[in-house]
Protein backbone atom coordinates (compact mmCIF):
# COMPACT_ATOMS: atom_id res chain seq x y z
CA UNK A 1 0.00 0.00 0.00
CA UNK A 2 1.61 3.19 -1.18
CA UNK A 3 0.46 6.75 -1.62
CA UNK A 4 -2.14 6.27 -4.36
CA UNK A 5 -2.95 2.59 -4.73
CA UNK A 6 -2.77 -0.81 -3.07
CA UNK A 7 -1.40 -3.80 -4.98
CA UNK A 8 -2.70 -7.23 -3.99
CA UNK A 9 -1.22 -10.59 -4.92
CA UNK A 10 -1.41 -14.19 -3.72
CA UNK A 11 1.73 -16.30 -3.28
CA UNK A 12 0.83 -19.97 -2.60
CA UNK A 13 3.83 -21.80 -1.11
CA UNK A 14 5.78 -18.54 -1.35
CA UNK A 15 5.52 -18.32 -5.16
CA UNK A 16 3.79 -15.29 -6.63
CA UNK A 17 1.21 -16.21 -9.26
CA UNK A 18 1.97 -15.10 -12.83
CA UNK A 19 -0.49 -13.93 -15.47
CA UNK A 20 -1.13 -15.86 -18.65
CA UNK A 21 0.75 -14.20 -21.49
CA UNK A 22 -2.51 -13.40 -23.31
CA UNK A 23 -3.71 -11.49 -20.23
CA UNK A 24 -0.66 -9.23 -19.97
CA UNK A 25 -1.57 -5.73 -21.05
CA UNK A 26 -0.09 -2.25 -20.78
CA UNK A 27 -2.89 0.19 -21.51
CA UNK A 28 -4.64 -0.99 -24.67
CA UNK A 29 -1.74 -3.14 -25.84
CA UNK A 30 -0.91 -6.80 -25.25
CA UNK A 31 2.54 -6.89 -23.66
CA UNK A 32 3.16 -10.66 -24.01
CA UNK A 33 5.85 -10.55 -21.32
CA UNK A 34 5.92 -12.25 -17.88
CA UNK A 35 3.85 -10.29 -15.36
CA UNK A 36 2.90 -11.02 -11.77
CA UNK A 37 -0.82 -11.52 -11.15
CA UNK A 38 -1.52 -8.40 -9.11
CA UNK A 39 -4.78 -6.49 -8.64
CA UNK A 40 -4.66 -2.75 -7.96
CA UNK A 41 -7.27 -0.62 -6.22
CA UNK A 42 -7.35 3.09 -5.42
CA UNK A 43 -6.41 2.92 -1.74
CA UNK A 44 -3.33 4.67 -0.42
CA UNK A 45 -1.98 7.21 1.99
CA UNK A 46 -3.14 10.03 -0.27
CA UNK A 47 -6.68 8.71 -0.86
CA UNK A 48 -9.09 11.62 -0.43
CA UNK A 49 -12.10 11.34 1.89
CA UNK A 50 -15.29 13.16 0.92
CA UNK A 51 -19.06 13.31 1.30
CA UNK A 52 -20.70 13.18 -2.13
CA UNK A 53 -23.90 14.94 -3.23
CA UNK A 54 -25.99 12.01 -2.03
CA UNK A 55 -24.46 12.14 1.44
CA UNK A 56 -22.33 9.04 0.87
CA UNK A 57 -19.07 8.83 2.82
CA UNK A 58 -16.32 7.89 0.34
CA UNK A 59 -12.56 7.40 0.51
CA UNK A 60 -10.67 7.19 -2.79
CA UNK A 61 -10.02 6.46 -5.56
CA UNK A 62 -9.16 10.16 -5.93
CA UNK A 63 -5.74 10.85 -4.46
CA UNK A 64 -3.90 13.96 -3.35
CA UNK A 65 -0.71 12.43 -4.73
CA UNK A 66 2.69 13.71 -3.67
CA UNK A 67 1.80 17.29 -4.60
CA UNK A 68 -0.03 18.85 -2.90
CA UNK A 69 -0.33 15.69 -0.82
CA UNK A 70 -2.23 15.33 2.47
CA UNK A 71 -3.31 18.52 4.22
CA UNK A 72 -0.86 17.89 7.07
CA UNK A 73 2.07 18.16 4.64
CA UNK A 74 1.42 21.92 4.43
CA UNK A 75 1.96 21.97 0.67
CA UNK A 76 -1.36 23.53 -0.29
CA UNK A 77 -3.63 20.50 0.09
CA UNK A 78 -6.92 21.17 1.87
CA UNK A 79 -8.89 17.93 1.38
CA UNK A 80 -8.60 15.23 4.07
CA UNK A 81 -6.74 12.05 3.21
CA UNK A 82 -6.16 8.75 4.99
CA UNK A 83 -2.80 10.10 6.17
CA UNK A 84 -4.56 13.07 7.78
CA UNK A 85 -6.90 10.65 9.55
CA UNK A 86 -3.89 8.77 10.94
CA UNK A 87 -2.41 12.02 12.24
CA UNK A 88 -5.71 13.02 13.87
CA UNK A 89 -5.95 9.65 15.64
CA UNK A 90 -2.33 9.90 16.78
CA UNK A 91 -1.22 6.81 14.85
CA UNK A 92 1.32 8.88 12.93
CA UNK A 93 3.46 11.02 15.20
CA UNK A 94 4.05 14.51 13.86
CA UNK A 95 7.49 14.66 15.47
CA UNK A 96 8.65 11.29 14.13
CA UNK A 97 7.49 11.47 10.51
CA UNK A 98 10.39 10.38 8.30
CA UNK A 99 12.49 10.17 11.47
CA UNK A 100 11.75 13.80 12.22
CA UNK A 101 13.15 15.12 8.93
CA UNK A 102 9.73 16.13 7.56
CA UNK A 103 7.52 18.64 9.32
CA UNK A 104 3.87 17.62 9.68
CA UNK A 105 1.12 20.00 10.78
CA UNK A 106 -1.49 18.16 12.92
CA UNK A 107 -3.66 21.27 13.05
CA UNK A 108 -4.05 21.23 9.25
CA UNK A 109 -5.07 17.57 9.33
CA UNK A 110 -7.60 18.33 12.06
CA UNK A 111 -9.06 21.25 10.12
CA UNK A 112 -9.40 19.21 6.92
CA UNK A 113 -11.13 16.24 8.58
CA UNK A 114 -13.41 18.50 10.64
CA UNK A 115 -14.45 20.77 7.77
CA UNK A 116 -14.98 18.17 5.03
CA UNK A 117 -16.14 15.13 7.03
CA UNK A 118 -17.04 15.64 10.70
CA UNK A 119 -19.14 18.79 10.27
CA UNK A 120 -21.03 17.39 7.26
CA UNK A 121 -21.83 14.14 9.07
CA UNK A 122 -22.54 15.76 12.41
CA UNK A 123 -19.92 13.50 13.99
CA UNK A 124 -17.05 14.21 16.33
CA UNK A 125 -13.51 14.46 14.98
CA UNK A 126 -12.27 11.07 16.20
CA UNK A 127 -15.22 9.16 14.76
CA UNK A 128 -14.79 10.90 11.40
CA UNK A 129 -11.09 10.00 11.28
CA UNK A 130 -11.82 6.40 12.29
CA UNK A 131 -14.46 6.23 9.55
CA UNK A 132 -11.84 7.15 6.94
CA UNK A 133 -9.61 4.38 8.20
CA UNK A 134 -12.37 1.76 8.30
CA UNK A 135 -13.70 2.51 4.81
CA UNK A 136 -10.24 2.18 3.29
CA UNK A 137 -9.51 -0.99 5.27
CA UNK A 138 -12.83 -2.47 4.11
CA UNK A 139 -12.00 -1.73 0.47
CA UNK A 140 -8.71 -3.60 0.75
CA UNK A 141 -10.32 -6.44 2.70
CA UNK A 142 -12.87 -6.98 -0.06
CA UNK A 143 -10.18 -6.83 -2.75
CA UNK A 144 -7.99 -9.40 -0.96
CA UNK A 145 -10.99 -11.66 -0.42
CA UNK A 146 -11.93 -11.55 -4.10
CA UNK A 147 -8.35 -12.03 -5.25
CA UNK A 148 -7.88 -15.13 -3.10
CA UNK A 149 -11.28 -16.81 -2.73
CA UNK A 150 -12.21 -16.59 -6.41
CA UNK A 151 -9.00 -18.47 -7.21
CA UNK A 152 -9.73 -21.22 -4.70
CA UNK A 153 -7.55 -20.00 -1.81
CA UNK A 154 -8.64 -19.54 1.80
CA UNK A 155 -7.10 -16.34 3.29
CA UNK A 156 -7.10 -18.03 6.72
CA UNK A 157 -4.39 -20.38 5.47
CA UNK A 158 -2.04 -17.54 4.50
CA UNK A 159 0.09 -14.88 6.16
CA UNK A 160 -0.42 -11.23 5.27
CA UNK A 161 2.75 -9.42 4.18
CA UNK A 162 2.23 -5.68 4.72
CA UNK A 163 4.45 -3.77 2.31
CA UNK A 164 4.50 -0.11 1.36
CA UNK A 165 4.70 2.90 3.61
CA UNK A 166 1.03 2.70 4.63
CA UNK A 167 0.62 -1.09 4.60
CA UNK A 168 1.45 -1.90 8.25
CA UNK A 169 -1.07 0.67 9.54
CA UNK A 170 -3.95 -1.23 7.93
CA UNK A 171 -2.67 -4.81 8.04
CA UNK A 172 -3.98 -5.68 11.51
CA UNK A 173 -7.54 -4.61 10.65
CA UNK A 174 -7.51 -6.51 7.35
CA UNK A 175 -6.09 -9.64 9.00
CA UNK A 176 -8.72 -9.47 11.74
CA UNK A 177 -11.58 -9.22 9.24
CA UNK A 178 -10.30 -12.08 7.05
CA UNK A 179 -9.18 -14.33 9.89
CA UNK A 180 -5.56 -14.27 8.72
CA UNK A 181 -3.50 -15.65 11.63
CA UNK A 182 -0.21 -13.85 11.03
CA UNK A 183 0.95 -10.46 9.77
CA UNK A 184 4.50 -10.05 8.46
CA UNK A 185 5.92 -6.52 8.41
CA UNK A 186 9.23 -5.90 6.60
CA UNK A 187 11.87 -3.97 8.46
CA UNK A 188 11.64 -1.22 5.84
CA UNK A 189 8.13 -1.57 4.39
CA UNK A 190 8.28 1.60 2.30
CA UNK A 191 11.23 0.36 0.23
CA UNK A 192 10.56 -3.38 0.18
CA UNK A 193 10.10 -3.51 -3.59
CA UNK A 194 13.21 -1.44 -4.23
CA UNK A 195 15.24 -3.54 -1.81
CA UNK A 196 14.08 -6.74 -3.46
CA UNK A 197 15.66 -5.89 -6.80
CA UNK A 198 19.32 -5.72 -5.72
CA UNK A 199 18.77 -8.62 -3.31
CA UNK A 200 17.64 -10.95 -6.11
CA UNK A 201 19.99 -12.75 -8.47
CA UNK A 202 18.72 -14.78 -11.37
CA UNK A 203 20.50 -16.60 -14.16
CA UNK A 204 18.78 -18.33 -17.07
CA UNK A 205 20.46 -21.15 -19.00
CA UNK A 206 18.61 -23.09 -21.69
CA UNK A 207 19.43 -26.25 -23.56
CA UNK A 208 17.49 -28.71 -25.77
CA UNK A 209 16.58 -32.21 -24.62
CA UNK A 210 14.46 -34.29 -27.00
CA UNK A 211 14.26 -37.33 -24.72
CA UNK A 212 10.87 -38.18 -23.24
CA UNK A 213 11.97 -40.06 -20.12
CA UNK A 214 12.38 -36.97 -17.92
CA UNK A 215 11.93 -38.86 -14.68
CA UNK A 216 14.09 -41.88 -15.40
CA UNK A 217 17.74 -42.09 -16.44
CA UNK A 218 17.81 -38.55 -17.86
CA UNK A 219 16.42 -36.86 -14.75
CA UNK A 220 19.82 -36.17 -13.10
CA UNK A 221 20.92 -34.33 -16.25
CA UNK A 222 17.91 -32.02 -16.11
CA UNK A 223 19.25 -30.02 -13.20
CA UNK A 224 20.09 -26.36 -12.95
CA UNK A 225 23.78 -25.48 -12.49
CA UNK A 226 25.10 -25.85 -8.95
CA UNK A 227 27.59 -23.00 -9.22
CA UNK A 228 27.30 -19.29 -9.84
CA UNK A 229 27.35 -15.94 -7.98
CA UNK A 230 23.82 -16.33 -6.61
CA UNK A 231 24.33 -19.94 -5.53
CA UNK A 232 27.64 -19.22 -3.81
CA UNK A 233 25.95 -16.42 -1.82
CA UNK A 234 23.28 -18.75 -0.52
CA UNK A 235 22.81 -19.40 3.17
CA UNK A 236 21.75 -23.02 2.67
CA UNK A 237 21.98 -25.65 -0.11
CA UNK A 238 20.11 -24.79 -3.28
CA UNK A 239 17.05 -26.90 -4.09
CA UNK A 240 16.34 -27.73 -7.72
CA UNK A 241 12.75 -27.58 -8.98
CA UNK A 242 11.52 -28.57 -12.41
CA UNK A 243 8.39 -27.64 -14.30
CA UNK A 244 6.97 -28.37 -17.74
CA UNK A 245 5.96 -25.95 -20.43
CA UNK A 246 3.35 -27.77 -22.45
CA UNK A 247 2.27 -26.34 -25.81
CA UNK A 248 -1.07 -27.65 -27.09
CA UNK A 249 -1.64 -25.03 -29.78
CA UNK A 250 0.54 -22.40 -31.50
CA UNK A 251 -0.99 -19.76 -29.21
CA UNK A 252 -1.71 -21.84 -26.10
CA UNK A 253 1.12 -22.62 -23.70
CA UNK A 254 0.88 -23.78 -20.09
CA UNK A 255 3.32 -24.17 -17.24
CA UNK A 256 2.87 -27.41 -15.29
CA UNK A 257 4.57 -28.73 -12.14
CA UNK A 258 6.71 -31.77 -12.95
CA UNK A 259 5.90 -34.78 -10.76
CA UNK A 260 8.50 -37.40 -9.94
CA UNK A 261 6.29 -40.13 -11.36
CA UNK A 262 6.23 -38.79 -14.91
CA UNK A 263 4.48 -36.66 -17.50
CA UNK A 264 1.13 -38.42 -17.18
CA UNK A 265 1.02 -37.72 -13.43
CA UNK A 266 2.00 -34.09 -14.05
CA UNK A 267 -0.93 -33.59 -16.42
CA UNK A 268 -3.35 -35.32 -14.01
CA UNK A 269 -2.19 -33.08 -11.15
CA UNK A 270 -2.76 -30.00 -13.30
CA UNK A 271 -6.28 -31.13 -14.16
CA UNK A 272 -7.06 -31.56 -10.46
CA UNK A 273 -5.73 -28.07 -9.77
CA UNK A 274 -7.91 -26.64 -12.56
CA UNK A 275 -10.94 -28.37 -11.11
CA UNK A 276 -10.24 -26.90 -7.67
CA UNK A 277 -9.77 -23.39 -9.02
CA UNK A 278 -12.48 -23.27 -11.70
CA UNK A 279 -14.91 -26.04 -10.76
CA UNK A 280 -14.05 -27.94 -13.93
CA UNK A 281 -11.02 -29.34 -15.69
CA UNK A 282 -9.92 -28.22 -19.12
CA UNK A 283 -10.27 -30.66 -22.05
CA UNK A 284 -7.29 -32.75 -23.02
CA UNK A 285 -5.94 -31.47 -26.35
CA UNK A 286 -3.00 -33.37 -27.85
CA UNK A 287 0.26 -31.88 -26.66
CA UNK A 288 2.62 -30.99 -29.47
CA UNK A 289 5.61 -29.90 -27.44
CA UNK A 290 6.90 -30.19 -23.88
CA UNK A 291 9.84 -28.30 -22.42
CA UNK A 292 11.41 -29.17 -19.07
CA UNK A 293 12.70 -26.10 -17.20
CA UNK A 294 14.91 -26.75 -14.14
CA UNK A 295 15.30 -23.93 -11.61
CA UNK A 296 17.63 -23.78 -8.64
CA UNK A 297 16.76 -21.30 -5.87
CA UNK A 298 18.69 -20.18 -2.82
CA UNK A 299 18.10 -17.83 0.08
CA UNK A 300 20.71 -15.08 -0.12
CA UNK A 301 21.93 -12.70 2.55
CA UNK A 302 20.01 -9.44 2.57
CA UNK A 303 20.49 -6.14 4.36
CA UNK A 304 16.75 -5.83 4.83
CA UNK A 305 15.48 -7.46 8.02
CA UNK A 306 11.97 -8.77 8.53
CA UNK A 307 10.03 -8.88 11.78
CA UNK A 308 6.97 -11.01 12.42
CA UNK A 309 4.11 -10.19 14.76
CA UNK A 310 1.20 -12.44 15.63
Amino acid sequence: MGGTSADIGVAPDGKLRMKHLLDTRIGDYHAMVPMAEVDTIGAGGGSIASIDEGGMFRVGPRSAGAMPGPACYNRGGTEPTSTDAMVVMGWLGADSFLSGTMEVKPELATEAVKTHIADKLGADLEHAAMGIFQILAHSMTEAISLHSVRKGYDPREFSLVAEGGAGPLYAWQIAEHLGIPRVIVPGHPGITSVGGRPADHRRALRGPDDRVDVVGRTRPRLAAPRDGPALRAGRRPAACRRHLRSRHHPRAQRRLPLCRTGLRASCARTRRRDHRRMGRARPRPPSTRCTVVPTRSVSTTSRYSWSTSA
